[in-house]
């Protein structure tokens, strides 16, 4: 019975924590609405808005990625102790020891005090491929522009097609080019 107890109180304390926070998130980020269905319009603009987690050129709201990490957490906390409590569950300790690592190790941070979470890492890894990859486009768009000069020869070429031939070729640095294109 003492096992039900701290069992619920536990489910409790996550549920409680979790519409905590996507109260906090979703209403928060944003001015108080007027009008019948204020509420309602602040919950799905406060869910489509806010900070952006970027991987590989994924960007994912910071609210959606909790609020997905939260509901895979709760459902398998509850799913455990609803287990435990029909079943005796033999390995309760370890799915709860899962549950608190996979809570520490999902947290959107890249480091925790001195400890290096796997967000740094895989963030570090988008960044070392991006970074490569605007390095490639960086000498290719070098060689074109030699080439482009060398077939041209003698005709005076405009910045204006120069950085429109440039933006057909590349990917990851064509903003850069655009921008400078629209200056």
């Amino acid at each position: 019975m003492v096992f039900k107890i701290i069992y619920f109180v536990l489910i409790f304390i996550t549920a409680a924590g979790s519409i905590g926070f996507f109260t906090r998130g979703a209403l928060g980020i944003l001015p108080s609405g007027k009008g019948r269905f204020g509420i309602v319009a602040r919950v799905k603009k406060g869910l489509a808005a806010g900070e952006v987690l970027s991987f590989g050129g994924v960007n994912i709201p910071l609210s959606r990625y909790q609020a997905v990490r939260f509901t895979v957490l709760g459902i398998w906390l509850i799913g455990t102790v609803l287990l435990k409590i029909a079943k005796d569950l033999p390995s309760f300790r370890m799915q709860l020891f899962l549950i608190v690592i996979l809570f520490i190790a999902t947290t959107p941070k890249s480091k925790m005090g001195r400890i290096k979470l796997p967000f740094l890492y895989v963030n570090d890894f988008f960044k070392k491929r991006d970074r490569e990859e605007s390095n490639r486009e960086i000498y290719r768009t070098i060689s074109m522009l030699i080439n482009l000069f060398t077939i041209k020869g003698e005709v005076a070429l405009g910045s204006n097609y120069i950085l429109e031939e440039v933006i057909k070729t590349t990917k990851i640095t064509k903003p850069v080019y655009l921008k400078m294109l629209s200056l």
